[in-house]
């Protein structure tokens, strides 16, 4: 048995797609910003007085909306392992990782290996 593969999202096909998903974020979160208030430049993502839940909710929106852009959506995965789902970018030359970790990876191989073992036996 394969492992299944660990695609999150699809990319977006068509205009209105790409608006939904825009008109969504619009809806909660502010653009970045540039700010200087400590002499260098550098973005903001957030309100100053917003609090660290929205702070990350701005930043991890911002990342993700990089990654779509940059990598494409298909490099967003979900980890391949009954009962982990862990969600993760998929940084490999070929874009076919199907785990989070290795550790997972190797966990499920050992499942598989097993179930392949008992089912011969039986």
């Amino acid at each position: 048995m394969e492992p299944p593969s660990g695609g999150l999202l699809r990319p977006p096909r068509d205009r209105e797609s790409v608006r939904g998903g825009q008109h969504t974020a619009r809806e909660r979160l502010q653009p970045p910003y540039v700010s200087l208030h400590d002499g260098q430049p550098h973005l903001h993502y957030s309100a100053p007085d917003a609090d660290a839940v929205d702070q990350i909710r701005a930043i991890t929106a911002a990342g993700l909306a990089y990654v779509v852009c940059q990598a494409g959506a298909h490099r967003l995965g979900r980890c391949a392992r009954d009962g982990c789902g862990v969600a993760f970018v998929d940084t490999s030359p070929n874009g076919k990782r199907a785990y989070c970790t290795v550790r997972c990876a190797n966990n499920d191989a050992v499942a598989r290996h097993r179930t392949r073992h008992r089912d011969k036996s039986a």
